[in-house]
């Protein structure tokens, strides 16, 4: 069996990676990264008692890496099957400085859980939203008396 050395990624984004299609997708990538990073800032855990503000944050964080994987696939494609071609280099930096744009509001620490009473021991990795400007992570920290 041989395989062709080069993908077919119309499909993906019909027009290649100078077609509208794939011009909306990093617009519209830009866009929701910008909102995300302006519900980050605002997300207050005091306030969000049912913590569906920030169900919808990590939604909308799975939205966005999703998208972003996909963008950055096609164009790392696209530069792999031809890094002599100058028009893939804008692209992957401009997917370079989205996927930079999406973590900026980010400041994911992971915690480890571990279970060790349990006949066999259960462990749990969290990830959590932590603040830029605080020391504590948004699940961690406790209100302040005022």
């Amino acid at each position: 069996m041989s395989y062709s050395l080069n993908w077919d990624l119309d499909p993906i984004y019909p027009g290649g990676i100078e077609s509208p299609e794939f011009a909306a997708k990093l617009t519209l990538l830009d866009q929701q990264i910008k909102q995300f990073a302006s519900d980050v800032t605002a997300y207050d855990r005091f306030t969000d008692t049912d913590f569906s503000k920030l169900v919808a944050l990590v939604n909308d964080a799975q939205v966005i890496r999703s998208g972003l994987g996909t963008v950055a696939l096609f164009v790392n494609a696209l530069y792999s099957a031809d890094y002599t071609n100058p028009v893939y280099r804008p692209y992957q930096t401009k997917v370079s400085h989205l996927e930079v744009a999406y973590q900026a509001p980010l400041d994911l620490s992971l915690i480890h859980i571990s279970e060790p009473t349990r006949r066999n021991p259960i462990s749990y990795a969290v990830f959590f939203l932590k603040k830029k400007n605080t020391q504590d992570g948004l699940l961690s920290r406790k209100p302040s008396s005022a």
